[in-house]
């Protein structure tokens, strides 16, 4: 294949290592100790626990995101805690036990040990205008759509490229508000 595809050390040393290293910084990203207490940076099922405050606070987080705007929060030892939670740039409001907030983060305390908390990202589908070129893009959250396009790859001028090898050229119809048809869910 050619270089662009494998990520030669010759032509591109420095991919290989940082594309290793990508599970790493996600999961060391998910939960920060922050200002006393805990702040969930990014939503992805996980198990955790951190010392705060003197004492051991333990968490479960289970969603579906981005897929799904509903993540489930299990909390262990986390009575009074400050909990913090990121809200993406991309986000109007993130919805914490039912209470929309809104900003770059919304905050929380416990007030039991042991608790659950419900958060919502709600995310609409909607058409999103590229200023510089006036295209169009379908995004839902932090997802953006797109139309599988066949690949072939091949070498020019001795590097390698990538040329569609189906139909590549289509439009989307932005005169109504687009809906989103869900699927059943494969854990596989």
């Amino acid at each position: 294949p050619p270089p662009m595809i494998t990520y030669s050390d010759t032509d591109y040393p420095c991919c290989r290592h940082n594309a290793a290293l990508a599970p790493c910084v996600f999961a060391s990203s998910l939960v920060r100790r922050r200002d006393g207490g805990l702040y969930f940076r990014l939503y992805a099922p996980h198990e955790g626990a951190a010392d705060v405050a003197g004492r051991t606070v333990a968490w479960t987080m289970e969603t579906r995101y981005p897929f799904e705007d509903s993540i489930r929060l299990t909390l262990k030892g986390a009575k009074g805690v400050k909990l913090l939670f990121r809200i993406p740039g991309w986000a109007d409001c993130l919805r914490l036990n039912g209470k929309d907030c809104r900003g770059a983060f919304a905050s929380y305390r416990p007030s039991a040990d042991e608790e659950t908390v419900d958060i919502e990202l709600p995310s609409e589908l909607r058409f999103v205008r590229w200023p510089r070129t006036g295209a169009c893009s379908l995004r839902r959250g932090p997802l953006a759509f797109s139309l599988r396009i066949a690949a072939e790859a091949r070498e020019a001028d001795g590097r390698g490229e990538l040329r569609p090898a189906s139909p590549w050229n289509y439009a989307l119809e932005i005169g109504e508000k687009p809906v989103l048809v869900r699927g059943a869910w494969d854990d596989d």
